[in-house]
């Protein structure tokens, strides 16, 4: 009894969820309106991604965002490093992680990741570029393995990742806007290239009924008079793939 009684006390939900909504070029403009986007109010960032081009699928394969599985680096004011294990909510045993990650404090985390009819989990772990990894970022194609924190390299040690065989594709010039208060939209624009422009706007939810933030961030959009692709997809996937189809050579 004591047994299923400690189990039933484990964490079965993310911390919170991330409602999302993607902007295509043609409706940057009009978006940043509605949502009230100063352009001087955001903070510039460039992005990378970490992918491993070298397996027998092409090098426009991504066989680890196949697997759930993002490495991502952000130069900016305090410029960080994730490794995330990303899929469909209910993939993870989130009471593993929380185990896995004991001691690391909000380096770790659990999020909802929703947009649409897409209901996605993340489980992550952050860490801080410092000097020396700022300086191996700056190299025309810098170690990977180098850029991750000690737990991170562990973390994809367990995870079985080929890191010797990851290249970061980028860079994104990127420019992020956060909430004021409580509720807000924060929002966050990539400019990949001349070809690819887009503008994620989304909301933070804990207490507050998910499916309810949604529809209202969707008809807060619509009344505006934004146009919802209805094939909602992660940007992070959709950068990627353009990216690796980009590069091909």
């Amino acid at each position: 009894m004591g047994e299923h009684a400690g189990r039933s006390s484990r964490p079965t939900k993310p911390d919170g969820v991330e409602i999302k909504l993607n902007f295509g070029a043609s409706q940057i403009a009009q978006a940043r309106e509605l949502f009230e986007l100063d352009r001087d109010d955001g903070k510039a960032r460039r992005i990378w991604f970490g992918e491993n081009r070298r397996g027998l699928d092409g090098r426009s394969a991504l066989p680890l965002s196949a697997r759930g599985i993002i490495l991502r680096v952000r130069e900016k004011k305090n410029s960080d490093v994730t490794l995330k294990i990303r899929g469909p909510d209910g993939c993870l045993d989130l009471s593993v992680w929380t185990e896995r990650t004991r001691g690391l404090g909000e380096l770790a985390k659990v999020e909802g990741d929703w947009s649409g009819e897409r209901r996605l989990v993340s489980a992550s772990l952050d860490g801080a570029l410092g000097e020396k990894a700022l300086d191996e970022l700056g190299k025309r194609n810098p170690v990977v393995e180098r850029l991750l924190t000690e737990e991170q390299r562990a973390l994809a040690e367990e995870l079985l990742l080929p890191l010797h065989s990851v290249e970061l594709l980028g860079q994104i010039e990127a420019r992020k806007w956060d909430p004021e208060h409580d509720g807000d939209v924060a929002a966050e624009l990539w400019e990949v290239d001349e070809d690819m422009r887009f503008l994620e706007v989304s909301v933070w939810v804990t207490a507050r009924d998910p499916e309810a933030a949604l529809k209202d961030l969707e008809q807060r959009a619509v009344k505006g008079g934004l146009r919802i692709d209805p094939m909602q997809n992660t940007k992070t996937t959709t950068v990627l793939r353009h990216l690796a189809e980009r590069v091909v050579q």
